[in-house]
């Protein structure tokens, strides 16, 4: 009797999978290449791209709940995908001068909202008022929850325990009230351990509440993101320097934002308030108190101090277990904004103390860097609009007296012209484990360079966007022998004939002088380095459900001594049908390159908001398939199988075995009630 009640219980949900269909869009082509290229660059640089979870989730938000362009405040209007402070300083102007928009077709009279911004953002925005007042009772009883289970297995990954596991539960009661827990375990970690009382190796959890109550307009609960000024300070979370959009040199964004992705490290765990002090006047208090997972040791006076923090977030073995929470990091500070017209001044204040000392490994590289338990510092940042002009900067100030400069503008000339600049100048002794400017390198520290960015729309079918960034380095760095100096540039040109076609061919590169010792060279040889891609992508619908996307990528390596050369090209096929409940995503690619340092990165897509971004080297071919299908309103389900296989003679050294073939398998149900 139960096998009959399974039949017919899928049966009926195949007829009834005819009328749910696969309503939720795909992430928009130009929100992917942007990704692509900050992740790439992340890679590159050995930076932990992480915030997958977070950015997608505001996006999930917005889809589900599209941004009210009539009534949105500045930092509603901040959270939109794409968008700049200028963009958003001249939509706020343009409603006080001429009003509610009447279309959304309105924005294109908007200075600075050109035609592929405004695409990029449709899913996002509507015209019709906002729900987000709502009363706390409307909030709780027609909130909405989610919940996500996800699995993965790898063929590379540990024999015992390989399947990588994540939960996600989030309750959004309008924009009145967010609340949200995460729980992972990555492939190789034990379910159940002292040191995971909650079963997963990974806890998170928060809540955000909005307008409770008096002047006390946002309170946070749990973890949350902290992001002040320019990021001298703290900016915690994914924000790389560079990316396609060649005039986004401009740090802005909600200061505090809840925490919401699986990584383990990279934000604050406590409590955060916002405060309407008066009419013009913003306040931001935090703290927070969290372990840090870090390597110890003894100096020779038997003080127990730690030298780096860990962020891998991979707990396998006991010495894993043991620089687990190693160190108590506690975190005090406040935010003081003033605003008028078009642009703010803010004073940032910020104490951190750890319950070790800090003791950097004695290198020369790290000859200047503060000591201690304590770590006193403070900033003003402010962005003043005025026209067709952005001006913005930060300047930061430690305790030890080591400083840090940062500022520049935006120039809108006329509807199809954009100019940026951005100087900075980082004092050697400057320390912030949470900076993230704009510069080459993170922290803040030890670094000079300038920064100039053009956009020109030249008709309405082609766009050219270049950047040219020049850096240098006072001081040593890590493995290097001397100073630094370097220069990065991009220049991409886009053909749009029609609407849903596009073609462009994009140049990159990267050139900087530095020092290596060779094995057994008593003396360090200055070289130059440098890296240059070359690529060319064409976007065409076939007809409403399918659509072909191919991409050409050649790269290439050079320092002095040696050469490698490299090629990507892939297919992809999707297939999104209209009023149909499922969809499918799929890749064909083939690669060959002469090593590690030509290696190529290319966004793919994979499972509901979730972002996939391998590492091409060697010889070889990689395939994938995506699957989703919503047999109900409330109940999604998705599946993925990528494969990595070598072709032909291996590239690396005859002593290096060839890699084998690798497999993955995802899966994913996403619950709605």
């Amino acid at each position: 009797m139960s096998g009959r009640c399974l039949i017919l219980a899928l049966l009926w949900l195949a007829c009834f999978a005819s009328a749910r269909a696969d309503t939720i869009p795909p992430l928009p082509e130009r929100l992917a290449d942007h990704w692509e290229a900050v992740a790439a660059l992340a890679a590159a640089n050995d930076l932990a791209p992480g915030e997958w979870d977070t950015f997608l989730e505001t996006l999930e938000e917005l889809l589900d709940q599209p941004l009210s362009i009539n009534d949105a405040t500045a930092d509603e209007l901040g959270e939109l995908p794409g968008l700049d402070a200028m963009q958003i300083a001249a939509l706020l102007d343009y409603r006080q001068r001429y009003g509610p928009l009447l279309s959304i077709y309105e924005l294109q009279a908007v200075p600075g909202w050109d035609v592929p911004t405004i695409r990029a953002l449709l899913p996002f925005i509507r015209l019709s008022a906002n729900d987000a007042r709502t009363d706390w009772r409307s909030a709780l009883r027609f909130g909405e929850s989610q919940l996500y289970l996800r699995s993965e297995w790898r063929s590379d990954a540990p024999p015992f325990r390989p399947l990588k596991s994540y939960l996600r539960y989030k309750f959004t009661g309008g924009r009145r009230l967010r609340l949200g827990l995460t729980m992972e375990k990555d492939a190789g970690e034990a379910w159940w351990t002292p040191y995971s009382p909650y079963g997963v190796d990974f806890l998170s959890a928060h809540a955000e509440l909005r307008a409770p109550f008096g002047k006390l307009n946002r309170l946070w609960l749990g973890d949350y993101h902290l992001r002040l000024g320019q990021g001298l300070l703290v900016w915690t979370g994914f924000a790389p320097a560079y990316g396609p959009d060649a005039v986004a040199v401009v740090r802005s964004n909600v200061p505090i934002r809840p925490y919401t992705s699986s990584q383990e490290s990279g934000f604050l765990r406590g409590l955060a308030a916002e405060w309407q002090a008066a009419p013009s006047w913003r306040l931001w208090t935090f703290a927070s108190l969290a372990g840090r997972d870090a390597t110890t040791c003894c100096t020779p006076d038997s003080i127990v101090s730690f030298s780096a923090f860990r962020t891998s977030g991979l707990h396998r073995s006991q010495d894993d277990y043991a620089r687990r929470g190693a160190v108590r990091e506690r975190l005090l500070g406040l935010r003081l904004q003033f605003e008028r017209g078009g642009g703010h001044i803010a004073l940032n204040a910020l104490h951190q103390h750890y319950s070790l000392p800090r003791r950097p490994q004695p290198r020369l590289d790290n000859a200047f860097q503060p000591t201690g338990t304590d770590l006193w510092m403070a900033s003003l940042d402010g962005q003043w609009v005025r026209r067709n002009v952005l001006l913005f900067g930060e300047a930061a100030v430690q305790a030890h007296g080591a400083t840090a400069l940062t500022g520049g503008l935006v120039l809108t000339l006329g509807r199809h012209l954009r100019l940026a600049w951005q100087a900075r100048a980082f004092d050697r002794a400057f320390y912030s484990e949470y900076a993230q400017p704009v510069a080459r390198w993170s922290r803040a520290a030890n670094e000079q360079g300038h920064y100039l960015g053009l956009e020109w729309r030249l008709s309405a079918k082609w766009t050219l966007d270049a950047w040219h960034d020049w850096y240098r380095s006072p001081w040593l760095r890590f493995n290097e022998k001397a100073p630094t100096d370097g220069t990065a540039a991009r220049l991409r040109i886009t053909f749009t004939p029609w609407r849903h076609v596009e073609w462009y061919a994009e140049w990159r590169l990267r050139s900087e002088w530095g020092t290596r010792t060779a094995t057994g060279a008593a003396v360090a040889l200055n070289r130059q380095q440098r890296r240059q891609q070359w690529l060319v992508q064409l976007v065409v619908p076939l007809d409403e459900a399918w659509t072909w996307r191919t991409r050409l990528t050649l790269s290439q390596y050079d320092d002095e001594s040696s050469r490698q050369a490299g090629l990507l090209w892939y297919h992809d096929f999707l297939y999104r049908p209209m009023g149909r409940p499922w969809s499918l995503t799929s890749r064909l690619a083939v690669f060959r390159t002469q090593g590690w340092e030509s290696r190529i990165y290319a966004y793919e897509n994979d499972l509901l908001y979730n972002l996939s971004l391998p590492a091409f080297y060697d010889h070889g071919a990689r395939a994938y398939l995506n699957l989703r299908w919503r047999p109900l309103r409330a109940l999604t389900l998705e599946g993925r199988v990528a494969v990595t296989r070598p072709l032909g003679l291996p590239t690396r050294p005859e002593d290096e075995p060839p890699q084998p073939t690798s497999w993955q398998l995802k899966g994913q149900v996403r619950f709605e009630f």
